[in-house]
């Protein structure tokens, strides 16, 4: 459904609430792959990717901005989202790490 086919406000909330579940749905989905990127780091520093970090913010901003959004915003929910997952990536490597050293 398109927004400018919404009759009310309820048909409004309903898509938001489609919209949303598919969010989080897609942020689950993207942290599969973030705990999957730690069999293919050697340690922290390529688990923290600081230049990768840097530049996957700057072209967030440039899809907000092409998408007609608010740059800092977007920047600031992936820039959360991230440090988010870097900090669950990194207890993911410590395991694997810790792991590894008492075979």
């Amino acid at each position: 459904m398109k927004a400018s086919d919404c009759k009310s406000i309820s048909d409004v909330r309903e898509q938001i609430d489609l919209i949303d579940r598919e969010v989080v749905h897609l942020i689950a989905r993207r942290f599969e792959f973030v705990k999957k990127a730690s069999d293919f780091k050697k340690n922290t520093e390529e688990v923290k990717a600081k230049e990768r970090f840097n530049a996957m913010l700057a072209e967030r901003r440039l899809w907000a901005t092409n998408g007609g959004l608010n740059a800092d915003v977007i920047e600031k929910i992936f820039k959360d989202l991230v440090q988010y997952f870097i900090k669950e990536e990194l207890k993911e490597f410590e395991n694997k790490d810790s792991i590894r050293a008492n075979l």
